[in-house]
């Protein structure tokens, strides 16, 4: 009998047990997880920054060019904008750019919460209403599997979103927001108004093919799910313990990467990284049963802004030109040679002992700048030239052949009896000089006036100044002179 009990006992436990894992296969219906890790998984972002969402502490009305933020966050100050950065205002209450045709930039106007933009504003927006900059990049995944996989089996990441407005293409201070990325990752056209295809470039493998690749925003989550395909990769898909890599997000195309976050709180400290986890997966075909499995990080942080001041310069040289040279601007007229030898300081035409003759003489100028815009050289005189200080006996500009020739307007003089003193330019280095001789002369004018200008940094732009003098016979004899400003402005 004892033995008929015992035996009844453990058939019923028996019984029990079958009953129970009947009743568990037939009603679990859920997938089931490994507990294999891969061999190598890790995933780079292209760009760590931070992007910047905060919020304007004043209306910005229409027309205007800065703004300012207030305390309540994500972002509280402005050490993570920098000029250049293209902002966008944003209603507090929606989605997308108000003002969405123009581009708006950072200018080097930055202060603590007060920030200067170009170009003025278009609309008016109210305060609180969210003014951001967006970070986006591309993340490359890299892994070693533990777990072979065969054609159409997947490998799944997750990325932390939002629990609303995830592609909305505004940062967000949980996780990363899709921006414009399509469902189909592989051949999907992002919508209006950008409209930009993917073609293939928004999910790209290195050493595995895919056949296709879906995005999902769901749960606070962006799942990105793809499914493998042996056609392009030979005979198999990726095996155990060899590393393969795939890229999310189109380089070059920022509304087809993924948005970076903010700061994930207004208590944000600069130079520390915000956390997130990414989980990536490998799946049987159907998703039921998971292969392996990793849990990355990633780590979003503050840009560093690197800044140093070059002081503008410019150097400035008035030289010689000797009789040793050939009419540096040609022998219009006559004149083959200067007639003397010049100084940086000088220009002594000497004895005049032949009248109705052209007498020559030149100088060089050369000037350096590092200016963004370059610089303006301007010449004037104080008076004709003169014989006593009450400019009673002068020699006189010269009108030039036809006349008159101007200050700003030159002409051909080649006739030595039209008397005078007037000038030309000839180019050494570069095209610098505002005329040359071939378009003629000019008198000197009382006011400055340009006769070398460059709109860009130049490292030596190097002219000709070439004077010319002819005296009547009746000029009256004695010590003629006057004198000449040359004056170098960078320009900035």
């Amino acid at each position: 009998m004892t033995s008929i009990k015992s035996f009844r006992k453990i058939f019923s436990l028996v019984s029990a047990i079958f009953f129970s894992l009947v009743f568990f296969l037939a009603f679990n219906t859920g997938p089931t997880y490994a507990s294999t890790s891969f061999s190598t998984a890790f995933a780079t972002m292209s760009n760590s920054r931070f992007s910047f969402k905060a919020h304007v502490s004043a209306s910005v009305a229409a027309a205007a060019s800065t703004f300012t933020i207030d305390s309540t966050g994500p972002d509280t100050d402005v050490n993570n904008l920098f000029p250049g950065d293209t902002i966008c205002f944003n209603g507090i209450a929606g989605s997308g750019c108000t003002d969405v045709t123009t581009s708006y930039k950072i200018n080097n106007s930055i202060s603590s919460t007060s920030v200067g933009f170009t170009p003025i504003k278009v609309t008016a927006n109210a305060a609180g209403d969210n003014i951001v900059s967006t970070q986006s990049g591309t993340v490359t995944v890299t892994f070693k599997p533990a777990t072979n996989l065969a054609n159409g089996e997947k490998i799944q990441i997750t990325f932390p979103a939002a629990s609303s407005n995830a592609a909305d293409g505004i940062p967000d201070s949980t996780g990363f927001d899709a921006s414009q990325l399509p469902a189909d990752l592989i051949a999907g056209t992002g919508p209006a108004p950008a409209l930009s295809a993917c073609s293939n470039l928004c999910f790209v493998t290195t050493g595995f093919s895919v056949s296709a690749a879906t995005l999902s925003t769901g749960s606070s989550l962006q799942t990105i799910t793809a499914t493998i395909s042996t056609a392009g990769t030979g005979s198999s898909g990726p095996v155990q313990g060899v590393q393969y890599s795939f890229q999310i997000g189109k380089t070059g195309t920022a509304v087809l990467q993924l948005i970076n976050p903010t700061p994930t709180s207004t208590s944000h400290t600069r130079g520390v990284a915000d956390t997130y986890s990414v989980t990536l997966s490998t799946t049987n075909s159907a998703g039921s049963t998971t292969y392996d499995q990793t849990i990355m990080k990633v780590a979003p942080i503050d840009g560093v802004f690197v800044s140093a001041t070059v002081e503008e310069a410019i150097s400035y040289t008035i030289g010689a030109v000797t009789t040793s040279y050939t009419n540096p601007c040609g022998s219009q007229g006559g004149g083959s040679t200067p007639n003397q030898n010049s100084t940086g300081s000088t220009v002594p035409f000497g004895s005049i002992t032949t009248t109705n003759t052209f007498y020559n003489m030149a100088q060089t100028h050369t000037i350096t700048t590092n200016t963004p815009t370059g610089y303006v050289l301007t010449v004037q005189e104080d008076a004709v030239l003169s014989r006593d200080a009450l400019g009673v006996d002068t020699i006189p500009d010269t009108t030039c052949n036809s006349g008159p020739c101007t200050t700003s307007s030159p002409q051909t003089w080649t006739t030595t009896t039209v008397n005078g003193f007037g000038y030309t330019l000839a180019n050494i280095t570069g095209t610098d000089a505002v005329f040359t001789y071939s378009q003629g002369y000019k008198p000197f004018s009382t006011s400055a006036v340009n006769v070398m200008t460059k709109t860009s940094p130049t490292s030596s732009s190097v002219i000709y100044s070439c004077y010319r003098l002819s005296a009547s016979t009746n000029q009256k004899a004695g010590y003629y002179y006057n004198k000449l400003t040359y004056i170098a402005t960078p320009k900035f």
